[in-house]
């Protein structure tokens, strides 16, 4: 038969081994730090979560242009010319990451003289302050004009397809000759 030991002599021979152990787990450098980035930079590659970064440049695509949305609540009046927008773009919702997104505007324009050798222009900007103030534009379409009648009325129309990431943009119709900006407005891509 086997002789058993009590629990307290069992506890006095393990405490010491334990005790050890513990002290020279203590005293183990801590992991390198270049380990845990690994684990964070594989959890930001999952596709499940996208990293800060992206969704904040995402969100920053949508913020708008205190610039251009003061000329839209200020949208400029000519003694000479008057402007009436008559479809401007609206609203897309893009059907796959390469898809182009239609663009359209309208315009009738009522003059006090001839604007037949005047050249409009309308401007395409993305959101970026920056972009406007040193007047990038994305893309800028030169705009035909038809003379409605013998009077000095005027129809300005495009239509045209785009390539377009998610953000806010805005439409600057111009009159190039005379350096004004005539009417801004503004449509989202989503």
């Amino acid at each position: 038969m086997e002789e058993s030991l009590p629990a307290e002599s069992l506890q006095e021979e393990m405490m010491p081994e334990m005790m050890e152990e513990m002290e020279s787990e203590e005293s183990a450098p801590a992991p390198p730090i270049a380990k845990t980035k690994k684990t964070i930079k594989k959890k930001e590659e999952s596709p499940a979560v996208k990293p800060i970064e992206e969704s904040t440049a995402i969100a920053a695509r949508f913020a708008p242009n205190p610039s251009l949305e003061f000329l839209i609540a200020n949208n400029t009046r000519s003694n000479d010319l008057s402007v009436d927008v008559l479809k401007a773009q609206s609203n897309v919702k893009l059907e796959g990451p390469d898809a182009f997104t239609p663009m359209s505007f309208l315009a009738v324009l009522n003059a006090t003289k001839s604007l037949d050798k005047t050249t409009f222009i309308l401007h395409l900007f993305d959101n970026d302050p920056q972009h406007f103030e040193d007047f990038e534009p994305l893309q800028s379409f030169e705009l035909s004009l038809q003379r409605e009648d013998a009077s000095f009325t005027y129809q300005v129309n495009l239509s045209a397809q785009v390539e377009l990431k998610p953000g806010l943009y805005y439409q600057v119709f111009e009159d190039y000759d005379n350096e004004r900006i005539l009417w801004v407005g503004k449509f989202l891509v989503q």
